[in-house]
């Protein structure tokens, strides 16, 4: 059931509560750069053994970010995939949007995302495969609601499960805690709105919050509008309208040692796209509708220090429950027979579980102890839908069930230890190994369409239960000066099966390429084994870090033929075997204000190389990214009112001895080199404006990330479909009262 209802109640109530009486200057938003998923802790990211990062709110609306890939778009060694509609010649499943993350080579469901520390939902092919050109993707939220985006670059399983196995990002919603303060105090209100010229967009976004101590409350509303993202070539991306809404409410009751806090969550998208580009001969014309949805529903408590339990110092619990959907309907008015096909494809997940953790520090005779431990339970609900239609030439129908998997039942049950050991001459090594032992089954239920296409054929949905799998990892941090350390890492990464992946059927019969996907009984996990080795520095006007990692993973889930030569009968298998090795590099320095009399001036610098192979056929991996390296300078007013920053990234080509040709067709790119310009003026004490100029020198280039998942039946029509926006901008004007 839809929240809508209880939402706009909430929100009408909620800013008349709020807004009463507002007379005083509210500063913005100001969130500490923290980390919580390296460790499971709130620490500082100097005080971590890996290449975590931390995104904050400020930086993301400084970029005038709309979505995960604007916001992340210097971060080194990371990318996020944008598809366009129509890529795909003939059967256009491909979405438009973000699909996921790659984290050093590695995306998709071999990374864990997660919003306030709740799984998002998985990705699916509707081919019934493991390909990239199904499923409309996992991001499932609207960075303007976001107070932090933290990144672990390695392997997590040891703290967050199956899925974990390349990386984990995290999404921090904004709350009464981060917009009121430690006090939960006082009132803030806040409204920006923005346009931007690269989709023709529009955005506003409000922001209330009051708080008494005792009792707190806030509300995030974001709308979006917009249409297709502007390219710089020779053809013009497939026309579509696109909306969005996004509602958080947080109700938070604080008492002395404890407090808790109620979360209503709603995330809603539309778009609608006519594909010009692939109607050709093949197709009249083509439209497509999506959406994606997700509703979550949360209540945590958590005792705070001070409680004198004897098993822990602090504790938290948490229950949730998450809806998600992705539909789309594609309508093709096809030249041959003069048949017209409707497709409607849906893929739900109803999530419900259980979070705990516990902390406790102790002192032993080597040293001092904090750990950290807990559980994690969910029970997810999954099911998927492929409806055909065929409307003939004479005005008959002929409708068919395609269904792409048969819906199931998944368990995930996960235990985990973490124990941060400070030992040494002045505390100055810290040792933090970790341990997880996690369960994961999968109960299908075949429906009468499951039954009616794969069993008919022999094939039956299968059960999956892992025994109980250990993920471990060891961290090792020496402080060689209070401001300087050296670190070394490993740890082991788990991803069990997703239900698409075990149970996924798909037909393909037609006379040029016949083929069946089918399940797999004997399908088993995909592991990886991570090392890190860094150099970190954290003084008063700079840092940096350097570090070196080599990761290797086995039992890919990929497609392999099981039959043939007549009716090939495909099925997924762990058949593949892989190895990534990279340098990541970052540095920023502040100015001596002596030397710049009226304001400081911030400089920084990123960069990061990889490579990658698949270890059995030598063939390069499609995931890597070329070398990427960005540089900035940002100069800051001595009176705090405006400021500038002028940023340059480079990245390097993708030529085609780095390319695999074994899907799809995916072309090479040249080397880029980009200049953005933005600033911010504060006007008064209640009014700012903020605004950017992005690819100052209109250059014309890609990015690999959404290059490479060019392909499918007949590849791209053109080529620039696919290319970066020319120069572009964005404004944005902020009312705080």
């Amino acid at each position: 059931m839809r929240a809508y209802k209880l939402i706009s109640f909430i929100s009408i109530i909620s800013y008349f509560l709020i807004a009463e009486g507002y007379a005083k200057e509210v500063e913005n938003v100001k969130i500490s750069p923290t980390t919580v998923i390296a460790t499971r802790a709130e620490k500082s990211v100097f005080e971590t053994a890996g290449s975590d990062s931390v995104t904050t709110a400020s930086e993301i609306e400084q970029l005038g970010a709309g979505n995960l890939g604007q916001s992340l778009k210097y971060e080194p060694g990371v990318s996020v995939p944008f598809d366009s509609s129509g890529t795909d010649a003939y059967v256009p499943y491909l979405e438009n949007g973000e699909k996921s993350v790659r984290i050093r080579g590695i995306g998709g469901n071999r990374i864990s995302i997660r919003l306030d520390g709740i799984r998002q939902p998985e990705d699916f092919s509707s081919a019934g495969g493991s390909s990239p050109v199904g499923g409309p993707g996992r991001i499932f939220f609207d960075p303007a609601l976001l107070s932090q985006i933290e990144i672990f670059k390695t392997a997590s399983s040891s703290l967050y499960g199956s899925d974990a196995m390349g990386g984990t990002i995290q999404g921090q919603t904004l709350g009464p805690s981060t917009l009121l303060g430690q006090e939960l105090s006082g009132e803030y209100f806040r409204n920006s709105f923005s346009v931007n010229s690269v989709n023709d967009g529009i955005h506003n976004r409000l922001i209330a919050a009051q708080g008494e101590g005792t009792f707190s409350h806030s509300i995030v509303h974001s709308f979006r509008e917009g249409s297709e993202r502007k390219v710089k070539g020779s053809v013009s991306r497939n026309p579509l309208d696109l909306q969005s809404h996004a509602i958080l409410y947080k109700g938070r009751f604080s008492s002395l040692n404890w407090f808790s806090e109620g979360t209503i969550d709603v995330y809603s998208q539309e778009t609608k796209s006519v594909l010009d580009t692939i109607a050709g001969d093949f197709n009249k014309s083509v439209t497509h509708e999506s959406s994606r949805n997700r509703d979550r529903f949360s209540v945590m408590a958590e005792l705070s220090e001070g409680t004198n339990l004897l098993f822990a110092d602090t504790l938290s619990i948490m229950i949730y429950s998450q809806e998600s959907s992705q539909k789309s309907t594609n309508t093709q008015y096809r030249v041959r027979n003069d048949e017209i096909w409707y497709r409607d494809i849906n893929y739900d997940t109803m999530i419900h579980g259980l979070n705990f953790q516990a902390n406790k520090s102790f002192d032993t005779t080597w040293g001092t102890n904090a750990l950290r431990y807990g559980f994690e339970t969910s029970l997810s609900d999954v099911s998927s839908g492929y409806f055909l239609t065929k409307q003939l030439s004479d005005g008959s129908q002929i409708y068919e069930d395609r269904i792409g998997m048969a819906p199931a039942d998944a368990f995930r049950h996960g235990m985990f230890l973490i124990d941060e050991m400070t030992i040494g001459e002045k505390n100055s090594w810290v040792l933090t190994p970790s341990l997880r032992f996690q369960h994961y089954k999968v109960d299908p239920r075949e429906n009468a369409a499951f039954l009616k296409r794969a069993s008919s054929k022999g094939f039956v949905a299968v059960e999956y239960e892992n025994t109980i799998t250990a993920a471990p990892g060891l961290s090792l941090l020496h402080n060689l000066t209070p401001d300087l350390n050296v670190y070394t890492s490993y740890n082991h990464g788990v991803r069990n099966p997703s239900i698409g992946e075990l149970n996924g059927y798909f037909e393909h019969l037609v006379s040029d390429s016949n083929f069946i996907i089918v399940p797999n009984p004997d399908l088993g996990e995909e592991t990886s084994d991570s090392y890190e080795l860094g150099i970190q520095f954290k003084g008063e006007s700079s840092d940096f870090h350097l570090a070196a990692f080599q990761n290797n993973y086995e039992g890919f889930i990929d497609l392999q033929t099981v039959s043939g030569p007549v009716l090939n009968i495909l099925s997924n298998a762990n058949i593949g075997k892989a190895r990534i090795q990279g340098v990541e590099f970052s540095a920023n320095f502040l100015s001596d204000q002596s030397l710049t009399e009226t304001g400081s001036i911030l400089t920084g610098f990123s960069a990061c190389w990889m490579e990658g192979e698949e270890v059995n056929s030598g063939e390069p991996l499609n995931t890597i990214d070329p070398f990427k390296g960005s540089a900035y300078v940002a100069y800051t007013d001595e009176s705090q009112n405006w400021g500038t920053k002028l940023a340059f990234t480079y990245r390097g080509d993708k030529d085609l001895s780095d390319i695999s040709q074994s899907y799809g067709m995916p072309m090479p790119i040249d080397q880029s080199a980009v200049l953005d310009l933005t600033g911010w003026l504060k006007l008064n004490d209640h009014w700012e404006i903020r605004g950017g100029l992005f690819n100052l020198t209109n250059e014309h280039y890609f990015l690999w990330s959404d290059s490479s998942r060019a392909g499918g039946h007949a590849g791209v029509s053109h080529f620039d479909h696919m290319a970066q926006p020319g120069i572009n901008g964005f404004i944005t004007l902020t009312a705080n009262f």
